[in-house]
């Protein structure tokens, strides 16, 4: 095997190798990607159950002020 024949072998090698990292870097993006959009929608998820238990807690807090308002109507404070 000559010299050039050494270097060509050697440069497809280089391409060959380059090629898949290539390869192996846009799956592992595609893959960060992929677990972006499920930490974006564990977020939606989280602040909708805020937003869920705030309205919650305005209801009961809401319901306590009626009832106190209704225990001193009634005297029984």
């Amino acid at each position: 095997m000559s010299n050039l024949e050494i270097i060509e072998n050697d440069e497809n090698e280089q391409i060959e190798m380059l090629q898949l990292m290539i390869i192996k870097f846009d799956a592992f993006m595609k893959k960060q990607d992929e677990q972006n959009e499920r930490i974006d929608d564990l977020k939606k998820l989280i602040d909708d159950s805020n937003k869920r238990f705030d309205h919650i807690d305005n209801r009961l807090n809401h319901i306590e002020k009626q009832l106190i308002f209704k225990n001193k109507l009634n005297g029984t404070e």
